[in-house]
């Protein structure tokens, strides 16, 4: 247990990285409370710190409780645990049929307006990370966790501007925050279930090149965000909702196309993976 007690005051000491409103050890994990917003980087640095003296990445999570966004790192694992995305032969994946529907709505909606323009491998890069996202990203006992997801273009809506002097609010001139590009861009908009541990191993391995994540953050609070990010949300997660518990939006941006390409996954006949790594078929989930 002293060992324990080490590894906890350790990885507190970078806490501040996340902003952290509070570090406790419960039951031999480390809990890190953030408030409402974090984003990627932070998550990056928080990450390349903690694993210089507890290097087992398969056991730090995050996830939401009552409003906050918590990291925990279970400090009694010695070993990289299970991935939940064990190999199984479960039939048809349709990740990328779900993916391309999201690029495809993104299209359509660029050929309406006009007000921007997306180069096409740009949007199959966009089309590969949210297949990899619903392929991926799960509870760590497996639970299904993404609720919703959309692709937008350009984050400089997404953030309600209050004028100071009035108290009123506008997302028509609003900004996004440090980490996200003013120019042009897309973004993947995803609500995750909460009070579900998500992996960041699996986070940082789907949304991450050249070993560092997307720009991009996680919230639980929706008063800051534009109606057109607040996504829809499942009656699970209505009903946890209604007790408190709130789910975590995430926004990422995708890499511009000028960037190493992800590989594709490998896709046999009538749209199944050659491979063995075939995932129990997710239930649909609405979409914007």
């Amino acid at each position: 247990m002293e060992r324990i007690n080490e590894l906890h005051t350790s990885i507190s000491s970078h806490a501040a990285i996340l902003n952290a409103n509070s570090s406790k050890l419960s039951r031999c994990i480390s809990i890190h409370s953030t408030g409402s917003l974090l984003s990627l980087s932070q998550l990056d640095r928080f990450l390349n710190e903690c694993i210089k003296v507890f290097p087992t990445k398969s056991c730090y999570n995050i996830g939401a409780l009552v409003g906050d966004i918590v990291v925990s790192i279970n400090l009694q694992s010695n070993s990289d645990a299970t991935d939940t995305t064990a190999k199984k032969k479960r039939g048809y994946d349709d990740s990328y049929d779900r993916a391309r529907e999201s690029v495809n709505a993104a299209r359509l909606r660029l050929q309406k307006t006009k007000s921007a323009t997306v180069d096409d491998d740009h949007l199959n890069l966009a089309e590969d990370v949210i297949a990899n996202m619903f392929r991926q990203i799960k509870g760590f006992n497996g639970e299904l966790v993404i609720e919703s997801l959309g692709l937008s273009v350009s984050p400089n809506k997404m953030f309600k501007n209050t004028n100071a002097s009035t108290g009123t609010s506008s997302t028509s001139t609003a900004q996004p925050p440090p980490n996200f590009s003013t120019r042009p861009q897309l973004i993947i908009a995803c609500r995750l279930s909460g009070g579900v541990a998500i992996p960041l191993i699996t986070l940082k391995r789907v949304l991450s090149q050249n070993e560092a994540f997307f720009d991009g953050m996680i919230t639980t609070s929706v008063d800051s965000l534009g109606p057109e990010y607040r996504l829809p949300m499942s009656d699970l997660g209505k009903g946890a909702e209604s007790k408190g518990q709130k789910s975590m939006l995430l926004f990422v941006a995708v890499p511009p196309p000028t960037y190493p390409r992800l590989v594709k996954m490998p896709r046999g006949e009538n749209g199944n993976d050659d491979g063995d790594d075939d995932q129990e078929r997710p239930t649909k989930q609405r979409r914007t």
